[in-house]
């Protein structure tokens, strides 16, 4: 493993444990917090972590430890190939040289990579052969995730699934009140945030990457005034940016491994963002598939 990147001050850090520390808190035992320690615990600082993926069957295994719906949710995209063969298209532009973005909406912390693994998992058992990465929130460096009766670091599970992984401060409300969009950190993280896309597009300029992301950066939540109306977060400039890769394509997905019966859902097929509009028709295309699939819920997405 190696890593790149610049630091963090004591002011990020302390801003990061105490986010990671709310999420550990309504995770109901799913979640620890792991304390500031680089040496052992990569992703705390720079910018992106390099790993080493596993097979298929070591892949699954984690993720069925990982979620109890996994299964399931991987035989929903068996059933999806079987049906309309988007997982083998995907399969076609990696084999050719072109990226594929998955992009998700964000009901859950583990869902990007829930998402990728069965993606991944199939598209490996089929015998196609790419790279991976996925792009998370800094945040999730300070996190362990319990598999089966043992936690284990979120972002060094993460190293048996991807390539590299892509760390960046979000600019999102839970971020603004973690501090994170104060001026005094402001010049940082901004500086770590470019950093990172420079890496992400040198790596799709590349070729043959399948990179996850959740584009909304934060979760989707419920409306104060209707509990089953859900918004979905704004997507960034610099997410945006990436979607609009040279040689990437991009699928939406629709998820939500929270509901009775899991939603998985590739909701389009592969496209190229040209624009800022672009990028929210994708997002608006995961909100009607989501508001479609559930018989209470309405899913928004504003741009």
């Amino acid at each position: 493993m190696t890593e790149h990147g610049i630091g963090s001050g004591d002011q990020l850090i302390d801003n990061l444990q105490s986010w990671a520390a709310e999420h550990v808190a309504h995770s109901n035992g799913k979640l620890g917090l792991l304390a500031y320690a680089p040496e052992l615990y990569p992703g705390q600082s720079g910018f992106n972590v390099m790993g080493d993926p596993q097979s298929a069957a070591v892949v699954d295994g984690i993720a069925r430890l990982a979620h109890p719906s996994y299964p399931e949710i991987l035989h929903l995209l068996n059933e999806q190939e079987d049906r309309t063969y988007d997982v083998s298209r995907i399969g076609e532009i990696l084999h050719g040289g072109s990226n594929v973005i998955l992009a998700t909406n964000h009901s859950d912390l583990i869902d990007i990579a829930i998402t990728h693994a069965a993606f991944y998992s199939l598209l490996n058992r089929m015998g196609y052969e790419f790279n991976t990465g996925i792009i998370i929130s800094k945040m999730v460096a300070f996190l362990a995730y319990k598999l089966g009766e043992e936690m284990a670091p979120t972002v060094g599970v993460l190293k048996l699934l991807e390539d590299e992984q892509f760390l960046s401060y979000p600019r999102t409300e839970g971020a603004r009140k973690q501090g994170l969009g104060r001026i005094v950190l402001a010049d940082e993280t901004t500086r770590h945030n470019r950093h990172m896309r420079s890496r992400v597009v040198r790596r799709l300029s590349e070729g043959r990457v399948l990179l996850a992301a959740a584009p909304s950066g934060t979760t989707d939540k419920p409306s104060h005034d209707d509990p089953n109306m859900i918004q979905m977060g704004k997507v960034g400039t610099g997410t945006s940016i990436i979607l609009q890769s040279e040689g990437t394509l991009v699928v939406p997905v629709a998820v939500d491994y929270n509901s009775k019966k899991p939603i998985f859902e590739i909701c389009d097929i592969p496209r190229k963002i040209n624009d800022t509009n672009a990028t929210n028709i994708v997002m608006g295309r995961i909100a009607e598939r989501l508001t479609k699939k559930h018989s209470s819920k309405t899913y928004i997405y504003r741009e």
